[in-house]
């Protein structure tokens, strides 16, 4: 079950410190709002014609 989580191996380990791992996670959690805002409208739009 370990091969599922690199991220906490790399910690566990000591290579990476807790600071890294947030900024990723923080950057990460700011792209997914990013991309979310801009393609769930847009996919709604495709999608509503098929509803009705």
């Amino acid at each position: 079950m370990a091969e599922r989580f690199p991220p906490a191996i790399a910690f566990g380990t000591g290579d990476i410190d807790r600071e890294h791992l947030l900024r990723a996670g923080v950057r990460l959690d700011l792209l997914l709002i990013v991309i979310s805002t801009v393609v769930m409208p847009r996919a709604f739009l495709l999608v509503w014609p098929f509803v009705f």
